[in-house]
């Protein structure tokens, strides 16, 4: 978790904004981690998540997730952050700094699947 210092933006994503079926986190940079979305089936901290890079071509960080739903989601994940790939990682090194209609304006302007 981030320390007090630290600025941490995200957003929980419905399938009605990314296409995806299910929850994807985007966020501002997070310590030491590397770019990354996060999907899961329902939103909150305790539900287990898949993490996945955002880089090309992205791959799986890391997985809470039963194997039966990795497999049938990373797919769609991994397509969905091709897709946005740009955009996310500008959210990832400057979003901390936008405003929330800016904000507003990069979640309207992400590509669904």
């Amino acid at each position: 978790m981030p320390d007090d210092d630290t600025v941490f933006e995200q957003a929980n994503l419905s399938s009605q904004q990314s296409g995806i079926d299910g929850v994807v986190t985007i966020s501002t940079k997070v310590r030491e981690l590397v770019p990354q979305v996060r999907y899961a089936l329902r939103t909150g901290n305790a539900e287990p998540f898949l993490a996945i890079s955002i880089s090309e071509p992205p791959h799986i960080l890391s997985s809470s997730l039963p194997e039966e739903i990795v497999e049938r989601m990373a797919p769609d994940v991994f397509r969905w952050v091709s897709l946005n790939r740009e955009a996310l990682l500008d959210f990832w090194h400057l979003g901390d700094g936008w405003l929330d209609e800016d904000v507003a304006a990069f979640k309207a302007a992400l590509k669904h699947i």
